[in-house]
């Protein structure tokens, strides 16, 4: 005797997504080359103009950089058509 034929197990897919690029990552992930330097500057300057003008800190909370928002942009893409399995 055989026993029957289990039926197919349902299966999830789980999908860890971490956030885009940073303003803190552009500065301080891209590496401590040539252009470091400049990046840095660039941050300080920012964080200084904070004293006048409120805006999002580049060293506390952190908003998305340009390639950060393009990816978060990319993301929502993918999870609103995810492409068909095989």
């Amino acid at each position: 005797n055989t026993p029957p034929p289990r039926p197919p197990k349902a299966t999830k897919t789980i999908i860890f997504i971490r956030h885009g690029e940073s303003a803190w990552n552009k500065v301080f992930n891209r590496g401590f080359n040539a252009s470091f330097p400049s990046r840095l500057l660039s941050a300080l300057s920012s964080e200084l103009s904070l004293l006048t003008s409120p805006s999002h800190s580049i060293f506390l909370d952190s908003p998305l950089s340009p390639l950060g928002i393009s990816q978060t942009l990319s993301l929502r893409a993918f999870l609103l058509h995810p492409p068909t399995p095989p």
